[in-house]
């Protein structure tokens, strides 16, 4: 009876673990060196600022045709804070957005300001294209999101 206890304690700390985790070791699983995003071809894209003008961070993306990306990353003095790879857009608390994985093409910037940017979801090879996501500064969090609409 305890080793049956135990066993279920154990299975639901399992699946606790990973999204709703704890939020900086899941994020650390995508955080990349500069050395790294360098050597990946990434380039500096846009740089956001708060209304006071400190730094939110740095925009590096991948480019896999002339303005279309895979894969982002929001750098602040070394650490990740925001990224996407492929389907899925994450921040400091975990996964933000999933988007469709099946006939995935990449993103398009659509439009960057000093505390937001909006990006559209390219699929079926740039034929067909999502709603714009505005990813915010949220001063009250701290982080960087979607936009939620209500």
């Amino acid at each position: 009876m305890i080793e049956m206890k135990v066993l279920i304690i154990s299975l639901i700390l399992l699946s606790c673990q990973g999204e709703s985790g704890n939020s900086s070791n899941y994020f650390s699983g995508v955080d990349k060196s500069m050395e790294e995003i360098k050597r990946k071809d990434f380039e500096v894209i846009h740089t956001l600022r708060k209304k006071d003008s400190t730094l939110i961070g740095e925009i590096y993306a991948r480019f896999i045709d002339k303005d279309v990306f895979d894969s982002l990353y929001v750098i602040n003095k070394g650490d990740t804070i925001y990224s996407i790879e492929r389907n899925i857009l994450k921040n400091r608390n975990g996964i933000d957005l999933k988007a469709p994985e099946q006939g995935f093409y990449g993103y398009r910037i659509v439009l960057k300001k000093n505390d937001y940017f909006v990006i559209i979801n390219l699929m079926e090879g740039g034929k067909k294209v999502s709603d714009n996501a505005n990813i915010i500064w949220d001063y009250e969090k701290g982080l960087l999101q979607v936009e939620k609409v209500p």
